[in-house]
């Protein structure tokens, strides 16, 4: 395979982007995280956290408005479970200037199902093609509008799926090929993905399991799909899809186990500027297992900073592991 394939971008109408994104995981790639990725990734599209029509519309203070410049090219994610609230929302969401605005039709947890939002939707292809419409119709092309979906709900229907938004005018699908119920395990349909690949003219970006340079050739060489979106594998490792196009040119990608720790205490001072003191550090204790996973002693460590009662406190753990390294 070239190698230049991996360096070239992708072209959502007139925004071009890279092949690698980032993917919107609610409570894990917030804005800290964000702006720790842009340390490795200068380019590529960062995905904001799921955030419902509803809630858009009426929230005067909303988080993921609240985003750094350093998080540019930067994509807005909106869900929706009825027609009502889209044209206010689409409104707000403009007014930010944001690269890309992605509908969620794929989300399966239980409590976004229940709001008939997310892959819900997929078993309501009307509502979610009356959705689309008002949403393109809104946008009036000003930002490219793409499609995050899954196999199906309970039965695959991605490529008819695909297929209608498409000639809706939506600009990308996002695909996970799993059903609803399998959530994030079990096979992935590979073979669904070329079939949306050879339909549509839109770029094709594949989701799910993506965790190596091995994991993504092997999505590429099934499916011919355009770019890679890459999710859990960023957790407590920012530093992920530089890794992966490293792996991809046949380079090694180093970083110190001491260099991690630096990039920890650095999460733990902007989760302490983005959302305060106190709420900050305990968001941050799920990101740190990650961060020490391959270490020594890593259950002891964890257990140590989990104990810990505020950030000053946090901070001296992660300080006092660093300089032992």
């Amino acid at each position: 395979m070239n190698k230049k394939f991996w360096h070239e971008k992708i072209l959502f109408n007139n925004l071009k982007v890279p092949r690698f994104m980032s993917a919107p995981i609610d409570g894990y790639l917030d804005s800290p995280a964000r702006q720790l990725m842009r340390m490795f990734s200068k380019e590529e599209l960062l995905f904001g956290q799921m955030r419902h029509a509803a809630t858009v519309s009426n929230c005067l203070d909303l988080d993921e408005f609240k985003i750094q410049k350093i998080e540019h090219p930067f994509c807005f994610q909106v869900s929706a479970n009825s027609t009502n609230f889209i044209e206010e929302a689409i409104e707000k969401i403009l007014e930010q200037n944001f690269a890309m605005l992605n509908l969620n039709s794929g989300c399966p947890a239980k409590n976004i199902i229940n709001s008939g939002s997310g892959c819900a939707l997929m078993a309501k292809p009307e509502l979610l093609e009356q959705i689309i419409k008002i949403i393109i119709n809104k946008v009036n092309n000003k930002i490219p509008v793409t499609l995050k979906i899954r196999a199906g709900f309970k039965e695959k229907n991605a490529l008819e799926l695909s297929q209608m938004a498409e000639y809706l005018g939506i600009s990308g699908i996002i695909i996970h090929p799993r059903l609803k119920d399998q959530g994030f395990i079990g096979d992935l349909d590979f073979e669904l993905v070329k079939k949306i690949k050879e339909a549509v003219k839109i770029p094709v970006i594949f989701s799910g399991n993506l965790i190596d340079a091995n994991s993504v050739k092997y999505a590429y060489e099934h499916t011919g799909a355009d770019g890679f979106m890459i999710g859990r594998a960023l957790f407590g490792a920012p530093w992920k899809m530089q890794e992966i196009l490293y792996e991809l040119d046949n380079k090694k990608f180093n970083i110190t186990e001491k260099e991690k720790i630096e990039i920890a205490i650095l999460n733990l001072e902007l989760n302490s500027k983005y959302y305060g003191p106190k709420y900050g550090f305990n968001a941050l204790k799920k990101h740190l297992g990650f961060y020490i996973k391959h270490m020594t002693q890593a259950s002891k460590i964890r257990m140590h900073l989990m104990l810990a009662k505020d950030e000053i406190e946090m901070k001296n753990i992660l300080v006092n592991l660093k300089e032992s390294l």
